[in-house]
């Protein structure tokens, strides 16, 4: 894209053209904005479309709406895209912006993703609401028997089941992370000969390089084993529809009730599928062969020429070419594929944070404590578990 030079007002060459700019500004923010509009200097005081105090920035090249409520964010999205786009076609404005192809597929494929989110919020969200699943729900379908377990041994059965044998994962509370908790990172196996659950959470990843620093950071991450999702917005009942809605994706390994308000359903992550194809044809075949001097155990490598390379070629292109061609196609789109599914699990109400950036889990059976670390009376507890390693 051909990007303005001229990032701020203050950078303008001449004080009557930035007046002009910022007075052409006034007026549009003043057009696109609700309520009563306050300018102090390069802000003002105004409301977000949902009726929250939120500030307007022109300090930049495009306004900018910004509120502090995450549930407006769709519609934030929406003033904003809407004024860069009226500020661009400004006569007043320092020049038009000249996108580049690939510029306008990031647009339009960001556009989608927007799209999927209000679709899955307006749509799907409120047809899954009508055919709620009861939390017993869960244990009775489980395939293994969690319920014949004291939700005491719950986190033995987790962390021995759901994490790879030889692996390094972190177990605590959320402040034991440094030099001084790293302890915290054990495999699966040396968690297993504690005679309690170390604390109330546990990582989604594994980890690898943390003997130094003992920090649980996403630098520090070797694999995502589980994919969890949460939500705070929508009942449990409402939530479990989410979750059957989920498994069309991915498959469910764990329910685990928070012993709070929430349920936690972790799942295999969304991730690409390989498919094995036999290997191409060679045009040269590369074969060890003796050195041939007395005495040698030595060889060296000849190379030949594949005199059946033209019909072996067509012969596995004409068996495997079409299907390797699609299946590498679908590798290139995968990032796409589940950025999409994110949008549409964030637009049923599950939490943002726990679909990218969130690096822990509640552990079941451990007591449920609050925030001045008190117990609750309730445990968090498996409700619903798929080992993928053997018990």
């Amino acid at each position: 894209m051909n990007r303005v030079p001229i990032t701020t007002i203050s950078q303008w060459a001449s004080p009557a053209s930035a007046q002009a700019w910022r007075e052409a500004v006034h007026r549009l923010v003043e057009d696109h904005v609700d309520g009563r509009v306050v300018w102090h200097g390069e802000y003002a005081e105004c409301q977000c479309p949902l009726g929250h105090d939120a500030h307007v920035y022109i300090d930049r090249t495009w306004p900018h709406l910004h509120c502090l409520h995450e549930r407006c964010e769709s519609e934030v999205r929406d003033v904003n895209n809407a004024m860069r786009e009226a500020a661009a076609c400004l006569p007043e404005a320092p020049v038009r912006l000249i996108k580049t192809p690939a510029e306008k597929a990031a647009e339009a494929f960001k556009l989608r993703l927007r799209r999927l989110e209000r679709y899955a919020h307006e749509y799907t969200l409120p047809a899954l609401r009508r055919t709620p699943i009861p939390v017993e729900h869960w244990t009775r379908t489980s395939p293994f028997p969690v319920d014949q377990y004291p939700v005491e041994e719950h986190w033995l059965l987790y962390l021995g089941t759901l994490y790879p044998p030889k692996s390094l994962v972190w177990a605590g509370e959320l402040h034991e992370s440094g030099r001084a908790y790293r302890r915290s990172f054990r495999g699966p196996l040396q968690w297993l000969r504690e005679p309690e659950p170390p604390g109330q959470f546990v990582s989604v990843f594994t980890f690898g390089g943390i003997w130094e620093s003992g920090e649980r950071s996403l630098k520090n991450t070797d694999k995502r084993v589980l994919q969890v999702l949460e939500s705070d917005t929508e009942s449990r009942e409402t939530f479990g529809a989410v979750i059957k809605y989920a498994q069309k994706f991915m498959r469910l390994r764990a329910v685990v009730d928070t012993g709070g308000k929430s349920l936690h359903a972790a799942f295999d992550p969304f991730e690409k599928k390989w498919v094995q194809f036999p290997p191409q044809p060679q045009h040269e075949i590369y074969q060890k062969m003796p050195c041939g001097l007395p005495g040698s155990d030595g060889y060296y490598i000849a190379t030949f020429t594949n005199p059946n390379y033209a019909s072996e070629s067509a012969a596995w292109e004409a068996k495997y070419g079409s299907a390797w061609k699609a299946f590498w196609r679908q590798q290139d789109l995968f990032s796409d594929r589940r950025m999409e599914l994110n949008a549409i699990l964030a637009g049923l109400g599950c939490d943002k944070q726990m679909l990218t950036t969130a690096l822990t889990t509640r552990l079941p059976g451990h007591p449920r404590l609050d925030e001045e670390g008190i117990e609750t009376g309730r445990f968090q507890q498996l409700l619903y578990l798929d080992p993928t390693y053997p018990v």
